[in-house]
């Protein structure tokens, strides 16, 4: 996973630098990438991690309506 909080405006400069800055796709991602931490799963957790969901599918189909009230509540 790389290691950046915006992709999109990244993508966006990759894309223009590639009119001037780099040589091509290859050129611009060995300059621009960087190598963002890698996430494993706890096999220990793995009971716990299955709780959870189940619990996560008993929930989302209750609140998904609400989320979707909050978020054209909060839509600017």
């Amino acid at each position: 996973m790389p290691n950046i909080e915006e992709a999109t405006t990244l993508g966006a400069a990759i894309l223009a630098g590639i009119v001037g800055l780099y040589r091509n796709e290859q050129d611009a991602f060995e300059c621009v990438y960087k190598p963002g931490k890698t996430y494993q799963p706890d096999p220990q957790l793995a009971p716990k991690y299955v709780e959870w969901y189940q619990i996560y599918q008993q929930l989302y189909p209750i609140l998904k309506p609400i989320n979707h009230r909050l978020y054209d509540q909060f839509r600017v």
